[in-house]
């Protein structure tokens, strides 16, 4: 089972590699006129990109919730003990996205340009996104720290 999954994953990493590539290419041998925003808004280069750029979060998304999903299901029926490891690591990860959407707010920053026009949610989910990608990234720095003391220590 590990094997199938494994090449499945080399698989689609170099699939999803091969097409960005093309893309780069694609954006600039100069395929994609650079005059002006409308010409390359009338030729639909601009939207195929933003396209595939959507599709590459979703697929990330999709991955990075589906295979710690899918692991705890295999890891539970295997070891049922193994299993409460991931779910406190699944609870951590819940509780800090609780913790940074009830921080988040849709106020208006006195940084942001006033020619931007966006809306209190967009707002809302950016201030989101980055409280918690922020906590993700304070709580790995310390997990790391933590491993290494613990390291030393035993």
């Amino acid at each position: 089972m590990q094997n199938t999954s494994s090449l499945f994953l080399r698989i689609f990493k170099w699939a999803l590699m091969l097409v960005c590539v093309v893309f780069f290419l694609y954006f600039f041998i100069d395929v994609v006129p650079m005059d002006s925003r409308q010409d390359q808004i009338e030729s639909g280069t601009t939207s195929g990109f933003l396209i595939w750029t959507y599709l590459l979060a979703g697929t990330c998304a999709v991955l990075s919730i589906g295979f710690p999903i899918y692991q705890f299901i295999i890891d539970t029926i295997q070891n049922p003990k193994s299993a409460i490891k991931i779910g406190l690591v699944l609870a951590v990860l819940g509780i800090v996205a609780l913790i940074a959407y009830v921080k988040s707010d849709g106020g208006f920053d006195s940084i942001m340009p006033t020619m931007v026009e966006t809306t209190e949610g967009e707002l809302f989910w950016s201030d989101f996104g980055i409280r918690y990608l922020w906590s993700m990234l304070i709580l790995a720095v310390v997990a790391v720290i933590a491993h290494y003391l613990l390291k030393i220590i035993r």
